[in-house]
């Protein structure tokens, strides 16, 4: 199978363990909320109110409520792998956002692209910040999942041969600059290309380890997981076997060395749909379990409110260490 059918089939599991009638009545009630708050007489910034207002625009009607629904089960969102490629998955809940419909003028890969602030000068840090918002995460999940892997000496899925080309930048500059309000000139694109390119080059010779990539269980976009939680279809007898399904499926896709869960909530699904597989009926770990043959560690978040305490992440680096270690030398 290649991306699309991979894609397509993990895009159906999907639609069978989410309820879109719940989906459309949360965002009923997040439209009357944001009214709510609009109207009344309380201070609000003015970036709030006009991020509410944003957000109230995509959703003002019943059938823009639908449309963003639908919008929000994504459909392309596997990241591109070569095969034999030597791969680690983290592996988080569901992806975030899902607020309003953006529809960029230039179509992308919706590249994710965190900076690493500390191989910039300042200069070059703020010739990026064009990004902001809407492609680079300048701190947050990618970043503080992508370090957990350090002692593993992983890369940045960016610093990969070919990834990002000059067109691919040249449209995500054009819709970064749209999204955030900022004019630029076209000799710019120039000057944040080869900023790029030094950071793919660092990133590349500084480590040697595999690319980290970046995965999620359920693909709908919902910055709040709450209402996921509401929506899922637990009570159907076939949930947890399309749980199942959905990390076979991304197994199979990456073939990764190892697959880290980052989120509480996700890692209690995988624990319940593969707890009975043959492969875990002794656990070594009570963190880890096994699927295909491959180590899935079990965690909590290392980003956001809920993060994991300080000697806690040390821990899970360590284990990170410790299982792919054992991995690597059984071949």
């Amino acid at each position: 199978m290649n991306k699309l059918d991979y894609e397509n089939k993990i895009y159906e599991l999907t639609q069978k363990i989410l309820d879109d009638e719940i989906l459309i009545e949360i965002k009923k009630q997040r439209r009357e909320e944001i009214k709510e708050q609009l109207q009344s007489k309380r201070n609000i910034k003015t970036q709030t109110k006009k991020d509410l207002e944003r957000e109230l625009s995509a959703i003002d009607t019943d059938d823009k409520i639908k449309e963003l629904v639908k919008f929000n089960h994504s459909k392309n969102f596997l990241m591109d792998v070569e095969p034999n490629e030597k791969v680690v998955l983290a592996m988080g809940i569901n992806p975030g956002g899902g607020s309003e419909i953006i529809k960029h003028p230039e179509v992308t890969k919706d590249s994710i692209f965190f900076i690493k602030d500390e191989d910039l000068k300042d200069e070059e840090k703020n010739s990026l910040k064009i990004f902001n918002n809407c492609y680079v995460f300048t701190h947050g999940y990618h970043k503080a999942n992508y370090q957990i892997f350090k002692k593993i000496n992983a890369k940045a899925h960016w610093a990969k041969q070919g990834y990002l080309s000059a067109d691919e930048i040249c449209k995500m500059v054009k819709n970064s600059a749209e999204y955030n309000g900022i004019d630029f000139k076209s000799s710019e694109i120039e000057k944040i290309t080869q900023v790029i390119r030094r950071m793919q080059k660092i990133e590349g010779e500084k480590n040697d380890g595999p690319y980290v990539m970046f995965g999620d269980l359920i693909w709908y976009s919902d910055g709040t997981q709450a209402n996921l939680k509401k929506s899922l279809r637990m009570e159907k007898s076939n949930f947890y076997e399309n749980i199942k399904k959905i990390m076979e499926l991304n197994i199979a896709y990456y073939n990764p060395k190892l697959i880290v869960v980052t989120n509480a909530f996700a890692s209690d699904l995988i624990e319940t749909a593969l707890l009975n597989e043959e492969s875990n009926k002794n656990r070594e770990y009570e963190d880890v379990l096994y699927y295909k043959n491959i180590p899935i560690i079990l965690s909590g978040m290392v980003s956001g409110r809920r993060i994991m305490d300080t000697y806690s992440r040390i821990r899970l680096e360590d284990r990170i260490k410790e299982i792919y270690e054992k991995v690597e030398n059984d071949g």
